[in-house]
């Protein structure tokens, strides 16, 4: 079942490309961001070279992802967007990476930090992976007051791994299920060619509501921040 636990008040989402999170978790981030949460989205690439249309040119695509961006995250109620606009398919696990995270911790402060699970097996993207190591390091060094920066040392509370392989703990989406959808159909350049898969979606959330005794669900890897 669902955690008891009170929702979190801030939530900072660190992904790899502008439609990550739409597609995992966008259900979760509707429904926080309706009861009152703040939701932040950090973008570590503009998903400049996810397309399959011969005509399209990086900086082109990065113009139109970003504006795409921008449009479903209001149609979840997110409440700020941050672009770093590192190369798509090049993130590496830098420490240059990880301490511009770091900060982005510490100037939000959130309860949750949301981010892909760099764990999971099968998944191919290598930007996925980076993006999960760099922003799972960067609450350590948030963390320490120790490390210098601009904003006072922060601890995260909580993580909530989206596409994992090993999830253990599911969000009631039932009433936020269309607003995701909506979110999603708003990556038009991706929709378009089949990259998002749209029709799976659904099944996906019927299943892991399933496992929940909801009728809609979304699953996640739920750990704690100790180290």
């Amino acid at each position: 079942m669902p955690h008891s636990t009170a929702p979190p008040r801030r939530v900072l989402v660190i992904q790899a490309h502008p439609d990550d999170a739409d597609i995992s978790s966008g259900g979760t981030i509707a429904r926080w961001a309706r009861e009152g949460r703040a939701c932040h989205y950090v973008f570590v690439t503009s998903g400049n070279r996810g397309s399959q249309d011969p005509t399209m040119t990086p900086d082109k695509l990065l113009a139109i992802r970003e504006r795409e961006a921008l449009a479903a995250a209001a149609v979840l109620g997110v409440t700020t967007t941050t672009f770093l606009r590192h190369e798509d398919g090049a993130v590496e696990d830098t420490l240059a990476l990880r301490r511009g995270l770091a900060h982005l911790i510490r100037q939000v402060q959130a309860d949750v930090l949301m981010t892909h699970d760099p764990w999971a097996r099968y998944r191919l993207h290598p930007d996925h992976r980076a993006v999960g190591f760099a922003a799972l390091s960067a609450i350590v060094t948030a963390g320490n007051q120790m490390i210098p920066g601009e904003c006072a040392a922060y601890t995260v509370q909580e993580v909530y791994l989206f596409h994992s392989d090993q999830p253990d703990h599911g969000e009631d989406i039932s009433t936020t299920f269309d607003v995701k959808m909506q979110a999603i159909h708003q990556h038009e350049s991706q929709t378009r060619f089949g990259a998002v898969p749209v029709e799976r979606v659904r099944a996906w959330a019927q299943g892991s509501g399933a496992k929940y005794g909801v009728p809609l669900a979304e699953e996640f890897k739920r750990i704690g921040t100790r180290h």
